[in-house]
């Protein structure tokens, strides 16, 4: 464990680190999208645009989240530098929703929803259990699968 500037890295405490990280304002850029972006959608799966795109919807007026967006988003570039900060982080509610490519030299950003990071994993169900309860689909969620053993 080094650290460039002292020589030996200080200890951080995981739950004191992910409730700072909480606090920080790309998550609650993150929060905002997850409020704004799919108000109203039954199964959002993801979004892709710029940072500009991004930042119209959420401060546009008939937005569920314009003032909190306006106030988080004022200065120039604020969109983007959340963004990049969300795809480079290790806080649990971000971890893999952000990603960025380049297209003809802009920035796109794929957000995923907090609803597909939560969606029940789907499994198959043995062979030997469909014989005995012939009712079942071949697939059921994964939470269900134990309840019916």
């Amino acid at each position: 464990m080094q650290d460039s500037r002292f020589g030996i890295a200080a200890f951080q405490h995981p739950e004191i680190v992910e409730k700072v990280q909480e606090t920080t304002p790309e998550i609650k850029l993150l929060e905002l999208i997850d409020a704004g972006l799919w108000f109203g959608e039954i199964n959002p799966e993801s979004w892709d645009g710029t940072a500009a795109e991004l930042e119209k919807k959420l401060v546009r007026e008939n937005s569920q989240v314009s003032y909190e967006a306006r106030r988080l988003l004022h200065w120039s570039n604020a969109t983007g530098t959340y963004l990049a900060r969300l795809r480079d982080s290790r806080a649990e509610q971000a971890r893999g929703r952000v990603r960025s490519r380049k297209v003809n030299g802009a920035t796109v950003w794929t957000i995923d929803s907090a609803a597909r990071e939560a969606a029940p994993a789907v499994v198959a169900v043995p062979a030997a259990l469909t014989a005995t309860l012939p009712s079942l689909p071949p697939t059921l969620p994964a939470g269900l699968r134990e309840k019916v053993k």
